[in-house]
């Protein structure tokens, strides 16, 4: 397990729709535990971006734990 003072990253791909993820634990200027995530195409400049804070390291371990099954179940695999 990670230490609580360092970010945390998890990429995926989805190798048929050519689209990207991406989720960070880290924390922001204020030192709340925020959960950064970006998508997009990997053909494009097309994409987004959202932060949630959450409430502890752990809780956000267990948002990034809930974001890779999701990204899994719909194709996507680890990069």
């Amino acid at each position: 397990m990670p230490e609580a003072g360092t970010a945390t990253v998890r990429s995926w791909r989805h190798p048929d729709k050519r689209r990207y993820y991406s989720a960070r634990l880290e924390r922001d200027l204020f030192g709340t535990w925020v959960v950064r995530r970006v998508w997009g195409s990997l053909d494009s400049r097309l994409g987004g971006m959202r932060c949630e804070p959450v409430a502890s390291f752990g809780a956000g371990l267990d948002m990034l734990a809930r974001i890779e099954s999701r990204r899994r179940r719909r194709g996507y695999e680890a990069s």
